[in-house]
């Protein structure tokens, strides 16, 4: 006992300090998030979806509350960031906060105004996914690898959403051995199969889960921990498994590779020309920015943004192709990617993470707005950066946000403004029309 006494301390001391350096992301008691049986007075305490269920069964990693229950504690009324009652705050995608939206937008507007106004995400909004999906879709036919992009399916995170690991599959269930493949039925009960039980089926990385996963780099190693690792500021592509226990931590909103800055004044918040996210954008292979990119909806090949051979298998990888915003948002919308090289010379979408002109209407759009915000080259990042508060055409871009908000937003196609007389979104750019 004596030992074990002098010792403790040592540990104690230890694991104290490791804490210290994980506040740097999370701040507040380790009790706002985690509970050791959930069991407090003999009842459950883990709380699941938009409504907080309580549910007897136990969350992953001790948790209290799942993603949503956690990121949208209030759907219909709070505030935009939570504080909990350990002091741990907490942003919120779906609220009632009428002093703004964060900077991702607010999944609430769906709920009042129909699916045109964000991402349907199954995990906050009922989707009618009869007629849903992705515009500038990256395949012909709507397809997103060889699942098939499932609207029904669109999480938040995981293999179908946008956050954390994407494309890993959880398990592989084999067909049930005692069916008859030829006349569909189990040979001990004499029952019907199922298709699942027939053809197996596959359970894929979503939620909590996709928290966790394969990090690709240099191979293939379990990874965990990204919300203790995770603080706001520079975020590199997210590639070197090195730098934090988890490269999530390191890629920008939880989103693998993706390179950005997370504003440290007023976090997750664009609130003006000083205080805002920056985003990485543009490509800097041959060529430069705009050239890579050419037609990637239609010549790209799977390996672009996936590891190869590890397609739908349980250390499957997904990557951020160019590790940039709009490389991230083309993994689904690839046909929005464009430098407008077709038969007369014009754009037939919008292009992305195109050069600003520094000539013409363009060249006067010298002030960074959060209401259209520019794409960052990737010299742009680097150690002790902070928010910058002016635009330079010809060397910033335009992007996928630009015009749309990540989340949801109160205009149709997710757009960031209304008023075309206000001076801000698109005439923030055409300065002059």
């Amino acid at each position: 006992m004596k030992i074990f006494l002098k010792i403790f301390p040592a540990i104690v001391l230890t694991v104290f300090a490791s804490t210290v350096f994980a506040a740097q992301g999370i701040v507040g008691d380790c009790v706002d998030c985690h509970t050791m049986h959930n069991s407090e007075g003999g009842l459950p305490v883990a709380e699941i979806g938009t409504t907080g269920t309580v549910s007897a069964t136990p969350i992953e990693n001790l948790l209290r509350m799942d993603c949503v229950a956690c990121h949208a504690n209030d759907p219909t009324g709070g505030s935009k960031i939570w504080t909990m009652t350990g002091g741990s705050t907490v942003p919120q995608v779906m609220h009632g906060d009428t002093t703004g939206d964060l900077a991702g937008g607010n999944f609430r507007y769906i709920m009042e105004g129909g699916d045109r106004k964000g991402h349907n995400v199954v995990d906050v909004v009922a989707v009618d996914g009869a007629n849903l999906f992705p515009p500038g879709h990256r395949h012909a036919t709507s397809e997103v690898g060889d699942m098939g992009f499932d609207v029904e399916n669109f999480t938040c995170a995981g293999s179908m959403g946008c956050h954390g690991y994407r494309g890993q599959v959880l398990t592989l269930i084999p067909p049930d051995p005692n069916c008859d493949p030829e006349f569909g039925i189990n040979i001990i009960t004499g029952e019907p199969c199922t298709p699942e039980e027939l053809n197996g089926s596959t359970e894929y990385r979503t939620g909590i889960k996709a928290l966790s996963g394969y990090d690709g780099f240099p191979t293939a190693t379990l990874k965990s921990g990204a919300h203790h690792f995770n603080f706001e500021g520079l975020k590199n592509d997210g590639l070197d498994a090195s730098f934090y226990d988890n490269p999530l931590s390191h890629s920008y909103r939880f989103i693998r590779s993706l390179r950005g800055y997370g504003n440290e004044t007023d976090r997750w918040q664009n609130v003006d020309k000083d205080s805002h996210n920056e985003y990485a954008a543009g490509y800097d292979g041959p060529g430069g920015p705009g050239n890579e990119t050419t037609d990637f909806g239609t010549t790209s090949t799977c390996s672009k943004c996936h590891v190869s051979g590890k397609i739908n298998t349980t250390d499957a990888r997904l990557t951020t192709p160019m590790t940039t915003m709009t490389g991230f948002c083309i993994t689904c919308h690839g046909s929005f990617h464009s430098p407008g090289t077709g038969p007369h010379g014009a754009f037939l979408r919008h292009p992305s993470d195109y050069v600003i002109p520094d000539s013409g209407e363009y060249a006067a759009f010298t002030e960074y707005t959060v209401s259209a915000p520019v794409g960052r080259p990737a010299a742009f990042f680097s150690v002790g950066m902070t928010s910058s508060p002016t635009v330079t055409p010809g060397t910033d871009l335009v992007m996928c946000l630009s015009c749309h908000v990540a989340h949801a937003g109160p205009n149709d196609g997710m757009l960031r403004y209304s008023d075309w007389a206000s001076g801000e979104g698109c005439v923030a750019c055409h300065t002059t029309k």
